[in-house]
């Protein structure tokens, strides 16, 4: 018989027999998985670990000037960089060797750090350009420079410093979500983009694609086998329609019409004119080609090239300092006053509402259902028929014509039958012109719809009806209008050229790389017809040649004493809700009447907020511009006039 020992004993062997032969294929099961059922995985890691990649990007197209001149360009330099990442005591060594090395304090190098926008993988530009004694202190004794080191990269300059900066765009290190967006297009976490202006409109044509290397390495890291080479592939060259010569003296202009008139005062109010900012555009009337585009303030575009400290980017964004970065020939609206009235003229006549014959007496002021209607300073201008209204101005005369218009509109059947407002998005108004820079505005024209969608919840009944004021406003470029710049400098050209609205057009061909040959034409974009005839320009033309040259006319007294190709213009101050001060324009027409075949005509808009009456401060600077189409190299400064009408 078995004692009671003996069998206990044997049950502990037999566990412990069950437990080693669990783990023994347990063991063996997992040997099994990893070793045939992980194979592919592991087969996979093991490839990974010994193949690398390269990527770098490619080099940025140039942007020309109509002429060949070189705007933008890409330029190899060597950058001292600072890795991220390190440890503490790791980055205040390198700050402290590099604040010496680079003759600045720690202080500097630290805000270099913390105001660099480039991505968050991205080494930290420190310094540009730097020389070769720099680069040899470096490497001498990399151990007082943890995580610096030089790269060879290139960044955009600028050989015409700020100039044409909202119409050049910048570009930026390309976003997160950039990268997402362009998926599929050889983008890399290392690329940059375009961001605004040209950079943006023609990113696709001047991007390169970048350099991709694929290579296999062995345990210490060496190269065994290369198993893909993609060379790098340049961008192509744009060839903007903006002339680099007009475009300086548009920007000189502007800028001396503004410092001139916020040294004057406005009478209304016995402050001196803000002035806060301004445009000009210059727009080929032939194709729609934009010449010059200058807005002011400006900001320097270079500053943008390493990623602009949050700070600055900031300052030039704020309306308080100017907001440097709009561009406001494409993205301010205003109304746009007496330079309205030639979209009245032409639907006055096109509509049959009057005839160039038409007259009144302009005694400056009269009376509608209670409300006054004036002309700036109530100034009588006597017997005035369509062609004396446009030269001197009348705002009585052209408050008749929405007067007659509403009468029109309200008798109709046809409730979307507004005579004023159609002639006027037929050229282009109410709509963005389709030039492609970023944002742009559409402006308004308002209507019924308008008013009841805008008023839906007044309690006023009469702020949802359409009545006389509203039209007279209209008609003369108040009220709720609304246009940019760019808008009216199209719509003149239509009316310049006889009748065709172009698209605005920036860039007239691709380049291959290096400027080479033409990859393909950007040919003019042509809108359509406006209701403009021939007959119709015939009759208005009269009356702005009169408005720079006539006695009476509200620009005569900046051109006087001026020899050049043959010009035409309107005035316009609009009217602002107060404490705004009046917004000053000035549309010139170069060459109304070409004296030969395929002599180019031209639209010259020049737009100063707060600066009080056009025919003061935005003629005169438009004459310099003027001045530089007819051939002067040497235009005079801008001086301004005595206050005048209009």
């Amino acid at each position: 018989m078995i004692g009671a020992p003996e069998v206990s004993s044997r049950i502990r062997l037999s566990i412990i027999g069950i437990v080693i032969a669990a783990l023994f294929f347990g063991l063996l099961a997992r040997l099994w998985f990893l070793q045939v059922a992980q194979s592919s995985s592991f087969a996979a890691q093991t490839t990974a670990n010994r193949i690398r990649t390269i990527e770098d990007p490619g080099v940025r197209g140039r942007i020309l000037d109509a002429t060949g001149k070189v705007l933008v360009q890409d330029q190899a330099i060597t950058t001292l960089v600072l890795q991220r990442g390190l440890l503490p005591d790791q980055m205040q060594k390198s700050v402290h060797n590099l604040a010496s090395l680079l003759n600045t304090t720690p202080a500097a190098i630290m805000h270099t750090i913390d105001t660099t926008q480039a991505a968050a993988y991205q080494p930290i530009p420190i310094k540009d350009n730097v020389d070769y004694a720099t680069l040899v202190q470096i490497e001498e004794r990399p151990e007082d420079f943890p995580g610096v080191s030089a790269t060879q990269r290139t960044v955009r300059i600028y050989p015409y410093g700020a100039l044409g900066a909202q119409l050049l765009g910048y570009v930026g290190s390309i976003s997160a979500a950039e990268l997402k967006n362009h998926r599929g297009q050889q983008y890399i976490q290392s690329d940059v983009i375009g961001k605004d202006g040209a950079e943006a409109v023609f990113e696709n044509e001047l991007r390169g694609s970048p350099h991709y290397e694929k290579f296999e390495v062995d345990s210490r890291g060496r190269i065994v086998h290369v198993l893909t080479n993609r060379p790098a592939k340049a961008g192509n060259d744009v060839q903007l329609t903006m002339n680099v010569t007009v475009q300086q003296e548009a920007e000189t202009a502007l800028q001396q019409g503004i410092a001139e008139v916020r040294g004057t005062v406005d009478p209304t109010t016995g402050l001196n004119y803000k002035a806060p900012g301004g445009s000009a555009v210059v727009l080929n009337a032939d194709d729609g080609s934009v010449v010059a585009m200058a807005s002011f303030p400006s900001y320097p575009v270079n500053q943008f090239t390493n990623g602009i400290p949050a700070g600055a980017f900031k300052q030039y964004s704020s309306p308080q300092n100017g907001d440097a970065l709009l561009n406001r020939a494409t993205q301010g609206e205003y109304p746009p006053g007496s330079t309205f009235k030639m979209l009245t003229a032409t639907a006055a006549l096109a509509d049959g509402i009057a005839t160039p014959a038409t007259s009144l007496v302009d005694n400056g002021c009269f009376t509608l259902g209670g409300q006054q209607y004036c002309n700036a300073g109530k100034e009588k201008l006597g017997p005035v028929n369509m062609v004396d209204a446009i030269t001197k101005s009348s705002d009585l005369y052209f408050d008749n014509l929405g007067f007659k218009f509403y009468q029109a509109w309200s008798k109709s059947n046809n409730k979307s039958n507004y005579g004023i407002q159609n002639v006027a998005r037929s050229f282009g108004l109410g709509r963005a012109t389709g030039v492609g820079l970023p944002d742009e505005a559409p402006g308004r024209i308002p209507d019924l719809a308008f008013k009841r969608a805008i008023n839906a919840t007044s309690p006023d009944p009469y702020s949802r009806e359409w009545l006389p004021g509203d039209e007279a406003n209209i008609a003369v470029g108040q009220g709720d209008v609304l246009v940019t710049p760019l808008q009216m400098a199209d719509a003149y050209a239509a009316f310049l050229n006889g009748g065709t609205l172009y698209s605005p057009r920036l860039a007239s061909r691709i380049l291959t790389p290096g400027g080479g040959a033409t990859v393909r034409a950007l040919p003019a974009e042509d809108e359509g017809k406006t209701v403009l005839t021939q007959s119709i320009r015939s009759a208005l033309m009269p009356g702005f040649v009169g408005a720079v040259s006539a006695a009476g006319g509200t620009a005569t007294a900046a051109f006087r004493g001026y020899h050049g190709l043959g010009i035409a213009g309107k005035t316009g101050t609009a009217q602002q809700p107060p404490p705004t001060q009046d917004t000053a324009w000035f549309i010139g027409m170069v060459n109304p009447n070409p004296t030969a075949p395929h002599q180019p005509q031209y639209v010259v808009v020049v737009t100063v907020e707060q600066a009080g009456f056009g025919g003061t401060v935005a003629a005169p600077i438009a004459r310099r511009i003027i001045e530089t189409l007819s051939g002067n190299p040497n235009p005079g400064p801008v001086t301004l006039n005595s206050p005048q009408t209009d």
